[in-house]
């Protein structure tokens, strides 16, 4: 009966290396920000289900739905809670990543050494593959943080205008396909912009409301002395469950309109409302709004019209 020796070190370098660098690439590939320590926390996981399947009852673990189970907690683990359709297409870079980089450690190993003698496989036979393997998760992980930044500049990242009480201000939003926020009353989408960006263009009255009773209680507006009664009408409060927080109302107000350009074309709709967000969506200040996809999409269908 043929036996066969593990090395528990060598199969923990080997496997946790594998894994870190498949979610590294899947992170970087992907756009995702994470924390290399949860990386090496979701590859230790996937070390951990291997070291699993050579106890006696470990074989039953080792089928397909134990290894999808496997790898979508080890995704958790690694960048945590995300938009379900945002999840499934990490899966899916993720899946191909794996196989991918599988190829290239085969392979490599292959190349260098020839097919070794009887069944003997070990980690110094595929020392070149993963050497090879490294060097190419750096150079990938660099081009795909640049190819995603220049994706979102260029697509993701629109200018837009908003105009409000006869007013209007130029900003950057991105497109987020995660916002699905809706207004209670109109059905209209929300567009998500920074508080700073529309502190300037509010009256003081707004102003003061939203400092002394909005961030506490959305719902007192109507009780608040307003010297203009128009903007009494423009508000308006938008369950949620995004932003940070589990649950709760953000509040918002109907602009004139809002105009987007995509590729030299623009659209412009009344038929929007802003949601009032308090903090900077964007660290770096490179948008200033969330942008519904919804808004856009005439742009698309214009542009299939004409081609």
């Amino acid at each position: 009966m043929a036996s066969c020796v593990v090395y528990v070190d060598e199969l923990l370098l080997t496997n946790t290396l594998m894994n870190f660098l498949v979610l590294y690439l899947t992170g970087r590939l992907a756009g995702l920000a994470f924390s290399v320590w949860r990386l090496l926390l979701a590859a230790l996981l996937g070390f951990l289900y291997i070291l699993i399947l050579f106890t006696p009852s470990g074989a039953y673990l080792y089928n397909l739905v134990g290894k999808v189970l496997v790898s979508l907690l080890m995704l958790w683990l690694a960048f945590g809670f995300m938009p379900w359709r945002r999840f499934l297409v990490v899966g899916l870079i993720f899946y191909g990543i794996s196989l991918a980089l599988g190829g290239v450690v085969y392979g490599v190993s292959f190349f260098f050494h020839g097919h070794p003698e009887g069944e003997k496989l070990t980690y110094r036979f595929f020392l070149p593959g993963l050497l090879a393997t490294v060097l190419l998760a750096i150079v990938l992980g660099r081009v795909g943080t640049r190819l995603h930044r220049r994706v979102g500049e260029g697509f993701f990242h629109v200018p837009c205008r908003l105009w409000l009480a006869n007013r209007s201000l130029e900003l950057t939003a991105l497109v987020d396909t995660g916002n699905q926020l809706l207004d209670p009353a109109s059905g209209y989408p929300v567009m998500i912009v920074d508080y700073a960006v529309l502190e300037p263009h509010l009256p003081e009255e707004f102003r003061s409301w939203l400092r002394e009773s909005g961030s506490s209680d959305p719902t007192s507006f109507a009780s608040w002395s307003w010297s203009d009664p128009r903007w009494l009408t423009r508000i308006r409060l938008i369950p949620f469950r995004s932003l940070g927080v589990s649950g709760g109302l953000l509040v918002g107000i109907k602009p004139d309109a809002v105009e987007v350009w995509y590729r030299g074309k623009g659209v412009k709709t009344s038929k929007v409302v802003v949601g009032i967000y308090g903090d900077r969506l964007s660290p770096e200040g490179t948008y200033q709004a969330l942008l519904p996809p919804g808004l856009i999409e005439p742009l698309f269908r214009v542009k299939e019209g004409e081609s």
